[in-house]
């Protein structure tokens, strides 16, 4: 299909929902080793009755005032699908002992795209750096499908108006790719500069798919314009990946979201009356749950590599078994009983 890849054994494997629920002998939650280990958080509980989530039952766990926190701060910037992948993130991390002391998320709403919220958005981050002075930051951020709805979309031209009179600012002469550039950019330069152990762009789902009426009523005389497509949301993210990899090349880390949800048009939000609405922009709990983990696994991967590797739950055990197991198998082998 025009279309040639190369490929580098990386010896990588995305964390399983499983790997991040499983506890080892003591009990302990993978984040709740994590952050002992690099000296955020102190031991985990040892093995024995008790919450798993707050450790045994004598023991109390409470938040450091905000000004003296020094745990993990999560910051989700984006609009409502970012808002679902906050969500999925809290349910990897709810029952561990970090998530109620030493691990902190927030969003970041960017609802009505850059056009509206880029100066609120800036000052939502300089308050919560101000907020949590001593916190390690990370920050994961995307703008796209409210993007392409208010600055190109023919069926928002009425809010794009609204838009242009709250900002006091006409956009009218300009193209709404060379606009998303210009505001994105800005964006990008300024979170390079912002102080956190990662930035993460999660670049933008396939919004509106265009094949297979899964689970919703697409009525045969509905027609679906070219700005809410799935091949609108490509070309932004193109512009998005000029931006990073021109501008602050090696400062901003890039997850991708559009590849990942443009096979799963069968997997997508979808209501009760299986009407057309925000389930064609919102993916489904798979997808979703795909990126919370890549995120945990990057925060994972930044702080504390080798508690991901092994962390006491048999990690390197596994792969060692799985690595025999590849071996005899090439040979035409039996696979090793366990």
């Amino acid at each position: 299909i025009g279309l040639k890849f190369s490929y580098t054994p990386a010896e990588c494997t995305l964390l399983s929902y499983a790997r991040a629920q499983k506890y080892d002998a003591a009990r302990s939650h993978v984040v709740d080793r994590c952050l002992a280990e690099t000296g955020i958080a102190p031991p985990p509980p040892s093995a024995g009755k008790g919450n798993l989530a707050l450790g045994p039952e004598s023991e109390v766990v409470t938040r450091a005032a905000d000004k003296d926190f020094t745990g993990v701060h999560v910051i989700f910037v984006g609009d409502s699908s970012m808002r679902l992948q906050e969500e999925s993130f809290h349910l990897l991390v709810k029952r561990s002992r970090a998530s109620k002391v030493t691990l902190l998320t927030t969003l970041v709403d960017m609802k009505r795209g850059l056009f509206r919220k880029l100066p609120y958005a800036v000052k939502e981050l300089q308050k919560l750096r101000k907020k949590y002075p001593k916190a390690r930051r990370f920050v994961v951020f995307n703008s796209g499908l409210h993007d392409i709805d208010r600055l190109c979309s023919s069926e928002m031209r009425a809010a794009r108006d609204n838009d242009q009179k709250v900002m006091n600012v006409s956009i009218a002469e300009h193209g709404c790719v060379d606009i998303y550039q210009e505001l994105f950019g800005g964006f990008v330069r300024y979170l390079s500069h912002y102080p956190a152990e990662r930035v993460i762009f999660r670049s933008t789902t396939a919004g509106w798919m265009k094949y297979g009426n899964y689970g919703f009523s697409w009525p045969t005389e509905k027609l679906q314009p070219f700005s809410r497509s799935t091949h609108f949301t490509h070309r932004m993210n193109e512009v998005a990946y000029d931006v990073i990899s021109t501008q602050v090349e090696g400062k901003i880390d890039v997850v991708d979201g559009y590849w990942l949800s443009l096979p799963r048009p069968d997997h997508t939000e979808f209501g009760i009356e299986s009407k057309i609405g925000k389930h064609l922009v919102h993916m489904g709990v798979e997808v979703i749950d795909a990126l919370s983990r890549v995120t945990l696994m990057l925060i994972l991967r930044t702080l504390c590599d080798s508690t991901l590797n092994d962390g006491g739950d048999g990690g390197v055990a596994a792969a060692a078994k799985m690595a025999e197991y590849r071996r005899n198998v090439l040979r035409g082998g039996e696979a090793p009983r366990t």
